[in-house]
């Protein structure tokens, strides 16, 4: 490799680098200044959802831990593709909260999302609705937080 090719890769390497810490450290600002200048309307909204569904208790394992008997549950692969997919969902740069959504769009009962928030935790050693809340920040993703948590506290507990 020639001397000035071997410059011009490192520059382009350089700069790269340069513009992934400059958006993760512009995520930071834009968050830490929302928190700071109080939350708007689709935060609001997110959290009290999320605040709902906390309270229902289904994102975790304790919810499924006793189930009465037809309790619906995902198949172990089916969840871990869940985890998988939720979790890689959240980039450095780029969020694809509808690939979170789509994540729970089949979900169709309140103990399967239990048993997902259990493999999830297995997985990643996070949890699941605290992973949610803090990866999806921006007002868009808080929309489709919204939207999953509303649509989720309608399901039935156990069975169909």
């Amino acid at each position: 490799m020639k001397q000035e090719d071997a410059k011009a890769l490192a520059i382009l390497g350089l700069t790269a680098t340069a513009i992934v810490i400059i958006f993760v450290f512009y995520k930071q600002i834009t968050t830490s200044l929302s928190s700071v200048f109080g939350a708007d309307e689709s935060d609001k909204k997110a959290n009290k959802a999320a605040d709902r569904t906390e309270k229902q208790g289904y994102f975790n394992e304790v919810f499924i831990r006793n189930p009465p008997p037809g309790t619906l549950l995902l198949k172990m692969e089916q969840a871990r593709i869940k985890s998988s997919n939720i979790f890689t969902a959240i980039g450095v740069v780029y969020d694809n909260p509808e690939r979170i959504k789509a994540a729970f769009s089949n979900i169709a009962t309140k103990s399967q999302v239990a048993f997902l928030a259990f493999v999830f935790k297995q997985m990643y050693n996070r949890d699941l609705l605290t992973f949610l809340r803090e990866k999806l920040d921006t007002d868009s993703q808080q929309r489709v937080l919204t939207e999953i948590l509303t649509r989720l506290d309608k399901l039935p507990n156990f069975t169909k």
